[in-house]
């Protein structure tokens, strides 16, 4: 008497085929050569696998390693071409997304530097970072001062910090000196 075990097997098969799948293509090639050779060894001597078979498993470690070249070099040139971006926005003044506490980050970027995941962080001239992802806003440094004409603010000396050297008035114009700082 015989039993069709693929009627049996029913969801329980397909769940199995499913996870071998899965298995199979998070496997390395490394881990795939060992199967290999362990199913060569191990085949029957009276039907050996086909030439045909042989080259298709041989081809298909070929293109699991292409893919996963091409698939590094791509996340490789995409963080070179975020971080070269992200360098010319050096020496602008940049305007972040409100935050979670609704406050906005803002001032001119004077450093770039990639965090723990590779995503890139402009340093501010208050000394605050920002991530690129939450720049909202970039503009020259003489634009941004530009819209302060005609508006009462409170200043310091951003190159000494001293806030004892705080300057308040209404600003009636901007100029930007022989190191075209503003």
């Amino acid at each position: 008497m015989t039993t069709d075990v693929s009627a049996l097997g029913g969801a329980a098969g397909t769940a199995a085929a499913d996870r071998s799948s899965e298995a199979f293509a998070e496997m390395g090639s490394e881990q795939f050569l060992k199967l290999l050779i362990t199913q060569l060894s191990n085949q029957d001597p009276f039907e050996p696998t086909s030439n045909e078979e042989m080259m298709r498993q041989i081809s298909m470690i070929r293109d699991i390693e292409m893919s996963t070249s091409i698939a590094d070099a791509m996340s490789a040139l995409t963080g070179q071409q975020k971080f070269g971006a992200a360098t010319s926005m050096i020496g602008r003044y940049v305007r972040s997304q409100p935050l979670e506490d609704g406050r906005i980050l803002e001032g001119i970027v004077t450093s770039l530097r990639l965090d723990a995941g590779g995503k890139a962080v402009l340093r501010l001239s208050s000394g605050v970072d920002v991530p690129l992802e939450q720049v909202s806003e970039v503009q020259a440094p003489a634009e941004a001062a530009g819209q302060l004409v005609g508006r009462r603010i409170v200043a310091t000396d951003r190159r000494t910090g001293d806030a004892s050297l705080t300057v308040e008035g209404e600003v009636t114009g901007v100029a930007v000196d022989e190191l075209g700082e503003v």
